[in-house]
């Protein structure tokens, strides 16, 4: 009975397992998305990667609120992004951290 029950966690876990997307999974399915023209739902996708520490995830949030693209803009949660992802490495996102203070945005 025990090797029963052992055996239908296993499966249980690996079937949950292969079905739960990481913060990659997400992130590319958010550019693909956003390639179709849904950005509001590109913006949930890439936000749930982002929330998972995607350093690329975070910047793209960053300008997708600089810009206004699929939410409203506001320079003040661009910035809170993009700092995010500067200090995961991401060089794009410390390039436009840069600019926003040199704009008087940061």
């Amino acid at each position: 009975m025990k090797k029963v029950l052992l055996a239908f966690i296993f499966g249980l876990f690996m079937s949950v397992a292969a079905f739960a997307q990481t913060a990659d999974d997400y992130y590319e399915d958010g550019k693909k998305q956003l390639l179709l023209g849904n950005e509001k739902k590109a913006f949930e996708l890439f936000k749930k990667s982002a929330n998972n520490g995607h350093a690329k995830a975070q910047g793209t949030i960053g300008m997708m609120y600089y810009k206004g693209h699929g939410v409203r803009q506001n320079y003040k949660k661009s910035r809170k992004w993009f700092l995010k992802s500067a200090e995961n490495g991401d060089e794009e996102a410390q390039y436009m951290v840069g600019l926003m203070y040199y704009q008087g945005l940061g």
